[in-house]
């Protein structure tokens, strides 16, 4: 049987393995670093690095010349949104979903490649749905890497989605089905939420700049389960899968007094009996075996839509023999369908009268001349057109709120948000505060900054006409030094 080649990208390493059917022949995994070492990489372009260190791990697994290769890729570049929709027949999720993601998405729908789950409620009435996504363009760069290297990439998944299904192979997790699942390499923390075991919100940290003690990372996890507390209160959690290398175990030793949930230690080497493996190597093991451990949901990112336009060729031959018999059976069929529709439109005329005479005309209406009928037409067309452009201000603020989390900078977290509407041209005002952890007040004050300067330079928020500081402070969170800030937005 033919090997099988995973690959994960992580934020600063690859890892790779050749697998046949379950069993993994050969694994590696190297980083930027390990390459800068060996060569002056550093002179060289970003996409170039990675081309390289790609070529390196496949080479240290042997598959350097094999064109079919499976990507996982790191949460950061991964959009997951949960909806709540009414019962409907499954043609018509597509056709809803478009609409109702764009709602809260921060990019329009055509820049997105999607992919979508969903189960029915039949009791309540409605399903629930998570919608993974990726833009086009991030998209287009992973292809690109791979055609420059002569390779096929066959599959480009999130390695979290990936994951479910290679941990819960284990006989204590087959029952679980809404759970956290937190996944550790040293240089990232992905914390994952699963409910009925399909994704509904994610966060990825990038630990490359930041310590990795058990408290930083603890603290993390506890925002995103606050967060997720919050978003999903009818939601029970039944535990938290953490996955993390052998060297780092002693790092969650804590979760369960910290956080308050039950949570289960899972070392790679537990799930594949390599003892050496690590977490981004298992993630390379989870997309190579991808079609063999089952997962609710495995993303395969596409257009919206395409997957449901099937285009159909119909050939017709004629036999030049039969040609006069065609065209008496056209004659026929011709007369047939004149006559069918005389009577079609007679039933739609009559539909019309009847449609007519139960037409409510309102009281106020009643006896008025064409005159008084167009001032009034008038008049609803001003109230549509005013109650049109408050509308438009709305999805103004809409889409504000969605690309605000796009913005937030290193150690930042969103306390508050407050809207008003301002008598200064019918606009509108925004306050947020919240507060910046990175044991360290210049480098907060930094990350702040950058904060306010992504917003000034972002197309969102060139709508305001100004993006002031209202305060900022340090005070003590917990036992954490923290900087808080209030800004307004006009």
């Amino acid at each position: 049987m033919k090997e099988k080649i995973g690959i994960y990208l992580g934020v600063n390493s690859v890892a790779a393995v050749s697998v046949t059917k379950k069993v993994i022949s050969q694994h590696a995994v190297f980083d930027l670093e390990t390459l800068d070492k060996e060569a002056r990489a550093e002179d060289i372009s970003e996409e170039i690095r990675w081309e390289a260190l790609v070529n390196k791990t496949l080479r240290e697994i042997n598959a350097a010349e094999e064109k079919d290769v499976r990507i996982a890729i790191t949460d950061q570049d991964i959009i997951y949104r949960s909806f709540e929709l009414p019962l409907m027949k499954k043609r018509e999720v597509e056709a809803s979903l478009s609409f109702e993601a764009e709602k809260y998405m921060p990019f329009k729908m055509d820049e997105l490649l999607c992919d979508y789950k969903f189960v029915s409620v039949a009791k309540e009435k409605k399903i629930n749905l998570s919608f993974v996504a990726i833009r086009e363009d991030v998209y287009g760069k992973y292809k690109e890497m791979f055609q420059h290297l002569n390779k096929n990439a066959s599959a480009i998944m999130p390695a979290s989605s990936l994951l479910v299904g290679v941990v819960k192979s284990l006989p204590k997790f087959k029952q679980w089905k809404t759970f956290v699942l937190v996944e550790y390499s040293g240089q990232e923390l992905g914390v994952a939420f699963f409910k009925d075991n399909l994704p509904v919100f994610n966060r990825f940290v990038n630990l490359r700049k930041r310590n990795s003690d058990s408290e930083t990372i603890i603290e993390q996890i506890r925002i995103a389960l606050e967060y997720f507390k919050r978003e999903f209160k009818e939601a029970e959690l039944e535990g938290a899968i953490i996955l993390a290398n052998t060297d780092d175990a002693a790092l969650f030793a804590s979760v369960d007094e910290d956080l308050g949930i039950k949570s289960e230690l899972v070392i790679p080497g537990d799930i594949v009996g390599i003892e050496e493996l690590t977490v981004e190597e298992l993630k390379a093991y989870a997309i190579a075996t991808s079609d063999i451990y089952r997962s609710v949901f495995k993303p395969r990112f596409r257009k919206l839509g395409v997957s449901q336009l099937e285009e159909k060729e119909i050939s017709v031959a004629l036999n030049v023999n039969a040609i006069g018999a065609v065209v008496g059976a056209a004659l026929v069929s011709g007369l047939f369908i004149f006559l069918f529709m005389s009577n079609r439109i007679s039933m739609v005329q009559a539909k019309i009268t009847l449609a007519n005479k139960r037409l409510h005309i309102p009281q106020a209406l009643k006896g008025k001349d064409n005159s008084q009928l167009k001032r009034y037409e008038k008049a609803i067309e001003k109230r549509m057109k005013a109650i049109n452009q408050r509308l438009q201000v709305k999805k103004q603020i809409n889409t504000v709120f969605e690309a605000i989390p796009k913005a937030v900078s290193e150690g930042m977290w969103l306390d508050s948000l407050s809207v008003s509407e301002t008598k200064v041209k019918k606009g509108y005002k925004i306050v947020l505060s919240g507060y910046i952890y990175l044991a360290d007040s210049y480098q907060e004050r930094t990350s702040l900054n950058n904060f306010m300067a992504t917003l000034a330079r972002s197309d969102y928020f060139k709508q305001f006409n100004s993006i002031n500081l209202v305060s900022s402070e340090r005070r003590k969170l917990r036992q954490y030094e923290v900087t808080f800030f209030k800004m307004e937005l006009q």
